[in-house]
Formats: C-alpha cells, structure tokens, sequence
C-alpha cells in the first residue's frame, strides 16, 4: 500500500454518514450541504466523547421502592409516598408510550412532605397512599402534633 492511498482513506463514521447522504432522496443536494452533515457528526461525536470522558459517572437514584401504576400505555411511578421528587436524577414521573410528561410532582403540607405510612398499588390501575402530617405550626399560632391527621391519597 502507498502513502498517498493512505492520504486519501475515510473513517467507517464518515463512510456511512456520506452514505446516508448519496442515498436516496439526498442525491441532488448541493455539496455545501454535504459538508454540514459531516460537520454535524463531528459535533455529535465531539458531544459523546465529552460525556463519556468525564471523571465521574452520572447518578440516579434507584427506583426498587417504587410504587407503580399503570394502565394501557400510561403509567405512574411514584416514591412510596406518592411523590415524584423534583429535583432531577430520577427515574420517577408520570409515562406515556415510554415519554415522560410529569418529572415533578410532590405533596406538601404547610411546605413539608407528609410523611408515608403506607402505599399500595394492587389493583395495578389505581394507587393508594396512606400519608400523615408533620409537626405543624399555624398562621394563628396553634400547634398540629404529628402524625394527628390522617391523609389517604388515592391515584
């Protein structure tokens, strides 16, 4: 083999984008346009080696807790206290053909999250939660004990 051969050799990346980009129906694009899709798996690779050199890896908590619900192509799931927690790294949230529309959703009384004292989803379609109060102090300076309110929250 020469070295003006090897001058000429294309990464298996780019043979296959160009590829794509002679195949029907791009056949009749402008060369310019041709430079923009090579340009565009240079960015998109760029983009992968920067997240897959990172010194850390990307956490998630786990969801082996979860409650799930779920009916057809929707489906629910929830911390056992039926909360979907705001913050991100999660896999909690409301699903629809295998989308995520609801990453977000939380129960809070006077600003704190009622506490779980059960949940259950056997019905498969339909979740139940059995939540409490925490200590509470309200606006007219009256004290709620904890765990003095029963709270039952159906899905």
């Amino acid at each position: 083999m020469n070295d003006e051969a090897d001058d000429r050799s294309i990464s298996r990346r780019t043979f296959l984008t160009l590829s794509a980009v002679f195949a029907w129906p791009f056949h009749d694009r402008p060369a310019s346009q041709l430079l923009l899709f090579t340009a565009m798996s240079e960015a998109q690779k760029n983009r992968k080696e920067h997240f897959l050199a990172q010194k850390r890896p990307t956490t998630a908590s786990s969801i082996a807790d979860a409650i799930v619900i779920k009916d057809d192509n929707v489906f629910f799931i929830a911390q056992p206290d039926g909360n979907v927690p705001v913050e991100g790294g999660h896999g909690y949230g409301l699903y629809y053909h295998d989308c995520r529309f609801l990453n977000g959703y939380e129960f809070r009384i006077s600003g704190s999250l009622a506490p779980a004292l059960g949940a259950s989803a056997t019905a498969g379609f339909m979740g139940q939660f059995e939540l409490t109060n925490p200590d509470l102090h309200t606006s007219n300076d009256k004290d709620v004990k904890k765990e003095s309110i029963g709270i039952r929250w159906q899905r």
